[in-house]
């Protein structure tokens, strides 16, 4: 899929209003990636698991048909995170 975001000019990058999905978004690693890409000028939705269960096919479907973004960062984790040693 092209980006029609690219070549806009000088100060312009590919994230500047471009719409991204993050599942996980509330979690650690999720919110730092969704921080990152907002100070870039992305339109960032965050999904945590309290806004969509990814695992719903309709409800997932909605978001994506609301959304509609042109990347998914899926930080999203099943199961309550991850077990240290």
């Amino acid at each position: 899929m092209s980006n029609p975001h690219v070549g806009k000019g000088k100060g312009f990058t590919a994230w500047d209003g471009a719409p991204v999905l993050i599942t996980g978004g509330t979690g650690f690693l999720g919110s730092r990636v969704a921080d990152h890409l907002q100070r870039l000028g992305a339109n960032v939705v965050s999904a945590g698991r309290q806004d969509a269960d990814l695992r719903d096919r309709a409800e997932a479907t909605r978001l994506f048909s609301r959304v509609k973004p042109v990347v998914v960062f899926h930080c999203a984790v099943d199961g309550g995170g991850i077990g240290w040693m």
